[in-house]
C-alpha cells in the first residue's frame, strides 16, 4: 500500500499529463488494499462477536 503511494505522489506524475499506466495501476492497487484492509476489520469483527456469544453460551 505504501509502494503505491508512493507511486502515486511521485514527482513524476505530477507534471500535468494524462495519468501513465503505472500511475493508474498505483490507485487501482492503493483501492484494492483499502478494500482488503476494511474487509479484514470486518471480519475480525465477526469473529469477535461469534466468539464473545460462545463464550456468553458457555458460561
Amino acid at each position: 500500500m505504501r509502494k503505491s503511494a508512493t507511486d502515486i505522489a511521485s514527482t513524476n506524475q505530477l507534471n500535468g499529463q494524462i495519468p501513465t499506466k503505472d500511475a493508474v495501476r498505483a490507485l487501482v492497487e492503493l483501492h484494492q488494499s483499502s478494500l482488503q484492509i476494511s474487509t479484514s476489520v470486518k471480519a475480525l469483527k465477526t469473529a469477535d462477536t461469534v466468539i464473545g456469544s460462545l463464550l456468553d453460551v458457555k458460561a
